[in-house]
């Protein structure tokens, strides 16, 4: 490497300490997880709600790709890009909390359209997974008050709700309702859940996490023993 070539990549490793790590290097890392990878995976596709979440850390079987700002158009972008890099048969399904992001108050008050757009969406999600299993999570509930609150439209999420409920070709997992559930059942105030109103505490963690890894169970227990076919075969032994 020339002097110049490595002055510049030591300004890139130096900058991404200083900002983070950017989405198109987080999905390459998730391309490069699955390129590696000797059995088929489950993706888990979300946002920083995903993303600061140890479900799935750990596990063979899971491949991460969920980033903080996450709407459900990058989570198609990233569909696309497993596909594009001919990786697909590497995947045997996925978890996907996504809808947050898309509720956000400064984007406009025509909450019909934007219901439309997320069904529109959603549906085109599901489509991209054909017959692999694909579970979709409902958007947990923001709190009552918190710094964050007042920049997502609680009606909006309520809607997109109804949407991920609505949809016929994924399995549902009610996060939105169990979450709140185990939170009160533990006693504590649902508020207690939330570092700013939107975000997770480390309580809500608690709760929320095993929810996430109940969803890629529903995975596991519909598609992840299937043998791959012949094809499969040959790039898992490659």
């Amino acid at each position: 490497m020339t002097l110049v070539g490595d002055a510049v990549s030591r300004s890139r490793f130096i900058l991404r300490k200083l900002v983070g790590t950017s989405r198109a290097d987080r999905e390459a890392d998730l391309i490069a997880h699955l390129r590696r990878a000797t059995v088929p995976q489950i993706l888990l596709l979300g946002d920083s709600l995903v993303e600061a979440s140890c479900a799935g850390t750990g596990n063979p079987r899971v491949a991460r790709g969920s980033y903080s700002g996450s709407r459900i158009a990058d989570v198609l972008a990233a569909v696309s890009r497993v596909k594009g890099a001919h990786l697909w048969s590497k995947v045997a399904g996925a978890v996907v909390s996504i809808g947050l992001n898309d509720a956000q108050t400064s984007e406009g008050d025509d909450l019909e359209f934007r219901r439309l757009y997320f069904r529109s969406a959603l549906d085109a999600l599901s489509r991209s997974f054909g017959e692999k299993p694909l579970v979709m999570l409902t958007i947990t509930d923001i709190a009552s008050a918190g710094q964050w609150v007042s920049r997502f439209n609680r009606r909006l999420i309520a809607m997109e709700n109804d949407e991920i409920a609505a949809l016929p070709t994924a399995k549902i997992h009610d996060v939105a309702t169990l979450f709140r559930s185990a939170v009160l059942e533990a006693g504590l105030v649902y508020d207690a859940a939330f570092r700013d109103g939107v975000h997770f505490s480390p309580v809500g963690y608690r709760y929320w996490d095993p929810l996430v890894e109940q969803a890629i169970n529903m995975v596991s227990s519909t598609n992840i023993e299937k043998a791959p076919d012949q094809a499969n075969r040959a790039m898992f032994s490659a």
